[in-house]
C-alpha cells in the first residue's frame, strides 16, 4: 500500500517540457559554420546543449517564484484546488533542480503539501527527489526520467530506479525498485478552465507497470492537464486554472 501511495504521489506532482522535433534539428549550426578544429567542435556541442535547454524551457517554463493553480478531482478525496510554486533552484546530487511545492486543498477540508525536484537538462526532464505531505524525503537513484527529446510522436524512454526514503523523524524506509517507461503519444488540442490550447504534447508515463500518468504540455505554459490512472480508473485529474 505504501508503495502504491509513493508512486501516485510522484505521478500527481510530476509536472513533464519540450518542443517540436524540427525546432530541435534547426537549432544545430549549419555545416558552413562548423570549423574543422577542436575548439569549433566544442562550440558546436555547447550550442546543441543550449538549444536542448531552450526547448525544454519553452515547454516547461521553470522560474523561481512562478505559480500555477489547478483544479483537482481525486477519487478518494473529492474536489479541490492545487497551488503550485517554484520555490528555489538547488543542487540535488550532480543535478541542478527546481523545487516545486504543491499545496492541495480539498472541499472536504483535507490539506497536504508535497514537493518535487525537477531537473530539465541534457535533453530530458529528470526527477531526482521528492518530499511527501508527511515530510518523508526520498531520492531516486538514478533519477527517474519523465520526458525526453527529440520532440516527436513515438519518442520513448525507459529505465529502473531505486527510491531511498527517510521518514520525517529520520527513520529510513526499505528501498523500493521502480521500473518506468514513457512515450510522446500525440499532439492535440486541450480545453481546460484556463482556456483552449492547440498542439499540446500528450506524454504518457507508466510506473511500476500499473500506474499511468497522462500529461498535456502547452508551449510557454507547461502542464495544462494531468490524469493519473490505476488500471482503467482515473484516480486523479488536474486542470490548469491560472499561470502567473
Amino acid at each position: 500500500m505504501n508503495k502504491e501511495l509513493n508512486i501516485i504521489i510522484v505521478l500527481i506532482l510530476v509536472t513533464f517540457i519540450v518542443t517540436f522535433f524540427y525546432l530541435f534539428l534547426a537549432s544545430f549550426p549549419k555545416n558552413s559554420d562548423i570549423l574543422p578544429t577542436v575548439a569549433g567542435v566544442s562550440e558546436q556541442d555547447e550550442s546543441a546543449e543550449a538549444s536542448k535547454h531552450k526547448i525544454l524551457s519553452q515547454w516547461w517554463p521553470l522560474k523561481v517564484g512562478a505559480r500555477k493553480r489547478f483544479t483537482i478531482q481525486a477519487k478518494n478525496l473529492g474536489q479541490g484546488v492545487v497551488e503550485q510554486v517554484v520555490v528555489e533552484k538547488r543542487k540535488i546530487g550532480n543535478l541542478q533542480a527546481y523545487r516545486l511545492r504543491a499545496t492541495h486543498r480539498y472541499d472536504s477540508g483535507q490539506m497536504g503539501i508535497e514537493e518535487l525536484y525537477v531537473s530539465p537538462s541534457a535533453g530530458k526532464v529528470e526527477i531526482p527527489a521528492r518530499m511527501t505531505s508527511g515530510g518523508d524525503f526520498g531520492f531516486y537513484k538514478p533519477p527517474m526520467v519523465f520526458l525526453s527529446l527529440p520532440m516527436a510522436v513515438g519518442t520513448q524512454w525507459s529505465g529502473k530506479t531505486e527510491l531511498s526514503e527517510t521518514k520525517k523523524d529520520g527513520t529510513p524506509r526499505p528501498a523500493i525498485d521502480i521500473p518506468w517507461q514513457g512515450e510522446i503519444v500525440a499532439f492535440e488540442p486541450v480545453s481546460v478552465p484556463a482556456g483552449r490550447f492547440t498542439s499540446c504534447a500528450r506524454v504518457e508515463n507508466r510506473v511500476d507497470g500499473r500506474f499511468l500518468t497522462r500529461e498535456w504540455f502547452a508551449k510557454d505554459v507547461g502542464v495544462v492537464r494531468r490524469e493519473v490512472l490505476v488500471g482503467p480508473d482515473v484516480m486523479v485529474l488536474q486542470e490548469l486554472v491560472l499561470s502567473y
